[in-house]
């Protein structure tokens, strides 16, 4: 620090740095989250004095962190030649996974360390955009697509495209992933929220679409997106077909942009559920709405979140504006080569006959297995707890259980200047060491409380996930009667 008679004032200081900045809350990594660090170092270091052996991460959808996803062989020894192409001709990865780490290379002049195309290498979107083209029906050309580093950069890029003073806003749904909120509020946009419908499997509805629109506009909102999370974030549902025809449709009539965040895509569990893509639906009922969708790594049956790897594509925006798309990507002169190969590996796997197929399609089915064994177990237990309920899970990684707290532990966080619901996941990390996040971090309906837990500890460990839980439970009721 300067000395003298008179120090001069920093250049940047808690009083002079960007407002909105300081405004935005992002719940997944919060306090709580800051906390189960700090515990996590005083077991690690020998703290006998803790009321639990292990912290439990069940605050973010990061498969590989709680040891219950190993990382697919297909994908990493083909990321394994392209780090090391010397490990090409060394004759121990089967044919198929060679010959595709030689086209890739290929196709990589100066090889992954090298910059490439701002929108990512054309061998990895041409491999995007053929999954597109078989998924959906529709022809889809690489330059709609956009390599990420991860889709969270791909939605920030939408919204600074979006989002030009105060008086712009986005339709998101409430409860939702606070990437959404807390990004508009950086940028200065106004986060409208539409309410799922709890009591209907968080469903979403053309007449609360309409009432928070028209209640937007009167106060002089100029809304010019709507956010469909399909599967849903943090509340586990899967969108029907006629549920996504209506909002293309609302969409369409008051000309919105449609950012249709589908990276859970592989994650469905309920036999009666299938996910089904906006773009399909639009095509079909002869929309000519424009999308931008988002897929990534870092979720589905893969869980690769560290590799950042994602996309975004665009669908019915004219070439100017592609152009100021592609001037943002260029700002970042390219996502990062591994997760752009990570993708491409993803949406092009190996195929009946190629010799990596059987480990592969083995590998793939025992994680959608297990992950749907898993939220079942998990909403099943949380039903049976005094004072909560839990939707069925259907897709995605997470449980929204509702908890009615009673007046007693509403007082006492009152009383601490936090929400209620802060208030009891807060407590049960200190008492547990399991790691959740307040269902006020991704915001809910007044007078309503939540708390997000994944569904992704190891098989092994949910059982004592929910004991934990369940004993932290009745405890908690005890001490607030």
């Amino acid at each position: 620090m300067a000395t003298g008679a008179a120090a001069r004032a920093l250049a940047l200081s808690i009083e002079t740095l960007n407002s909105n900045v300081i405004r935005a809350r992002y719940a997944v990594r919060s306090e709580v989250a800051a906390r189960a660090t700090v515990l996590a170092k005083r077991l690690a270091d020998g703290d006998k004095t803790l009321p639990f052996k292990s912290v439990i991460s069940c605050n973010i959808g990061n498969p590989q962190a709680v040891h219950s996803q190993k990382p697919l062989t297909y994908i990493r020894q083909v990321l394994a030649m392209c780090m090391y192409p010397d490990l090409v001709s060394c004759g121990i990865f089967p044919t198929d996974a060679v010959n595709r780490a030689r086209s890739l290379l290929d196709a990589m002049p100066g090889g992954i360390g090298a910059y490439s195309n701002s929108q990512g290498h054309e061998r990895v979107r041409a491999d995007i955009a053929s999954f597109l083209t078989n998924r959906d029906g529709l022809p889809t050309s690489i330059d709609e697509i956009y390599c990420t580093k991860g889709a969270s950069e791909a939605v920030r890029m939408t919204l600074e495209c979006l989002i030009r003073d105060g008086t712009d806003g986005v339709l998101v749904p409430v409860p939702q992933y606070p990437l959404y909120s807390s990004t508009l509020t950086v940028l200065g946009g106004q986060t409208i929220g539409y309410f799922l419908n709890e009591r209907d499997q968080w469903s979403q509805s053309r007449a609360e679409l309409t009432r928070a629109y028209d209640e937007a506009s009167k106060l002089g909102a100029n809304i010019r997106a709507l956010v469909l999370i399909n599967p849903g974030n943090p509340t586990g549902q899967v969108l029907d077909r006629l549920t996504i025809e209506a909002t293309i449709r609302f969409c369409d009539e008051r000309n919105m942009v449609l950012m249709a965040d589908e990276v859970y895509a592989d994650n469905v569990y309920d036999p009666d559920c299938e996910f089904v893509s906006c773009r399909r639906v639009a095509q079909e009922i002869g929309s000519n709405v424009q999308i931008v969708s988002y897929n990534s790594v870092s979720k589905g049956f893969i869980g690769e979140c560290g590799l950042r790897g994602g996309y975004m594509h665009l669908w019915n925006f004219p070439s100017d504006v592609m152009e100021q798309f592609t001037k943002l990507a260029s700002m970042s002169l390219c996502s990062n080569t591994v997760g752009q190969i990570a993708m491409a590996l993803h949406l092009r796997p190996p195929v009946e006959g190629d010799e990596s197929y059987p480990v592969y399609a083995a590998e793939r089915q025992s994680v959608i297995d297990s992950l749907r064994r898993r939220a079942v177990r998990m909403s099943e237990a949380l039903n049976k707890l005094d004072g909560m309920s839990c939707t069925l899970i259907q897709g995605a990684m997470y449980a929204f259980p509702r908890i009615r707290l009673p007046a007693g532990a509403v007082d006492e966080a009152k009383a601490r200047n936090i929400a209620p619901d802060e208030f009891y996941v807060r407590e049960l990390l200190e008492q547990t060491g399991i790691v959740c996040v307040a269902g006020s971090g991704f915001l809910q309906e007044h007078g309503t409380y939540h708390f997000r837990i994944t569904i992704l500890p190891p098989e092994d460990q949910i059982d004592e996930v929910v004991e934990r839980l369940t004993n932290f439970h009745k405890q908690f009721l005890a001490r607030f009667p």
